[in-house]
């Protein structure tokens, strides 16, 4: 196994299933040992491998039991993917007036 793999396997061993099981990810790493940088990709490589973690603020990570938790969690990510666009663009702007 290499280590991506047991990271995947450590991480997701973490995660339980439901919303009331979700788990902060200071205890993620608490567990594992693996930094929250490290966390959040290996957890983006287990969305991509199909697994349907979801996530708040609030409650931390979980695996979906219903399908009405994953379309909140997708929800709450493009409004962050929106937010994070508007402050790249503000900061873009500031930037290129900085340069004049």
């Amino acid at each position: 196994m290499n280590s991506l793999d047991y990271a995947k396997e450590r991480i997701l061993s973490c995660i339980s299933t439901g919303k009331s099981n979700a788990i902060h990810i200071a205890e993620i790493a608490d567990l594992t040992g693996y930094t929250s940088t490290e966390i959040k990709t290996v957890i983006q490589l287990l969305r991509r491998d199909g697994y349907a973690i979801c996530s708040t603020t609030y409650h931390g990570y979980w695996i979906a039991n219903k399908y009405e938790d994953v379309e909140t969690t997708i929800r709450l990510l493009q409004a962050n993917k929106d937010t994070l666009q508007d402050t790249i663009l503000a900061l873009s702007e500031t930037c290129n007036k900085m340069k004049r």
